[in-house]
């Protein structure tokens, strides 16, 4: 997952770890790494009030513009993963 550094102080305080600990569990631990983004995302989704893909743009910038490409990508990737595949199609 990628975690901005921007998070860390808030991660550090949540985990009662030093901001360098978190930053080492995040690039070595790819489960820490995800339940941290995972909590990212919550945190998101609770400033949306349970706007999943505003949250998911939260996630990546709270600038309005960022946020709906980022959402609009994240859209791309999910439908190229999960829609049922249509030759021709990419």
């Amino acid at each position: 997952m990628q975690v901005n550094t921007l998070w860390l102080p808030a991660l550090a305080r949540t985990t009662e770890l030093p901001p360098a600990e978190v930053r080492e569990r995040l690039l070595t631990r790819p489960c820490y790494n995800i339940a941290a983004a995972g909590l990212i995302l919550r945190t998101c989704l609770g400033e949306t009030r349970g706007n999943l893909l505003r949250a998911i743009g939260n996630y990546h910038s709270h600038t309005r513009l960022l946020n709906r490409r980022y959402q609009a990508r994240v859209l791309r990737s999910a439908a190229a993963l999960f829609l049922p595949y249509r030759p021709g199609r990419r």
